[in-house]
């Protein structure tokens, strides 16, 4: 269950599931990834986008990662494991990088993948 955005209502899916089939999904269990370091952050600080549907900016504040999509307010990303984080509504953000490349090439979120982004400066 998406909205048009393709971005999974998990409350909403979460409360169908139980009322209709009467199944509680738990969330996944968390490995205790470690925290993103500033030597770390600029592999996945970009712009991500997906034609004209969606644009991802992601960016280092000092302290954390931020990912802001539109008119939504910015989110802070924290990781759950490898290269997937969750900002603090649960929604899960997975980075996917290309052999060789120091960056992260796409980003991938419920079932919308996006590309980076690329600057002069990349």
């Amino acid at each position: 269950m998406t909205n048009r955005n393709g971005v999974t209502l998990r409350k909403s899916l979460e409360h169908i599931t139980t009322a209709v089939f009467g199944l509680t999904e738990s969330p996944p269990p968390e490995t205790g990834a470690a925290p993103l370091t500033a030597t770390e952050a600029p592999r996945y600080a970009g712009t991500y986008v997906h034609r004209v549907l969606v644009r991802y900016v992601v960016r280092w504040d000092g302290a954390r990662l931020l990912v802001a999509s539109g008119d939504e307010a910015e989110q802070p990303l924290a990781r759950a494991r490898g290269e997937t984080f969750r900002t603090p509504d649960e929604q899960e953000l997975t980075f996917v990088f290309k052999p060789g490349e120091q960056k992260a090439r796409y980003l991938h979120r419920d079932l919308l993948t996006c590309v980076r982004k690329r600057s002069s400066a990349t």
